[in-house]
């Protein structure tokens, strides 16, 4: 019978136990090799966040400019249409 083994730290690694100790150990083993592999994995998924939330906030940048501008240029437009008669 099969029953689950969390090794536990600053995150949960899994593995299954079962009757055999010499496979128990063996599992536990191959758990803990693979931890660096894990590890590395997570830092490329987060350095990947951070390229995103990068891209994301020029995104934004360049967003709030094209709209400060349109703006602007609305402000320019009715202006130049309406001239003094805006002032009352």
């Amino acid at each position: 019978m099969l029953r689950n083994l969390s090794i536990k730290g600053a995150v949960s690694h899994n593995t299954t136990v079962g009757s055999d100790p010499v496979g128990n150990i063996a599992r536990i083993n191959n758990t803990l090799d693979n931890m660096p592999n894990e590890l590395e994995m997570a830092q490329n998924r987060l350095a990947g966040v951070e390229k995103q939330m990068e891209t994301a906030k020029i995104e934004v940048q360049v967003n709030m400019s094209c709209i400060f501008f349109v703006k602007k240029k609305k402000m320019v437009w009715i202006f130049y249409e309406y001239g003094d008669n805006m002032r009352g």
